[in-house]
């Protein structure tokens, strides 16, 4: 269970990072990227 756990966390770890990246990138127009943000994680 523990394993399965970590797994879980590392995945979302790299959701984190990937759209954290996206919000960095595409922060001269950040209504959009919100957007986008909202789009990615509906359950935010």
């Amino acid at each position: 269970a523990s394993e399965e756990s970590s797994h879980c966390q590392k995945k979302r770890d790299v959701t984190v990072e990937k759209i954290a990246l996206l919000l960095k990138s595409s922060s001269n127009y950040q209504s959009k990227s919100y957007d986008s943000y909202a789009k990615l994680v509906p359950h935010v």
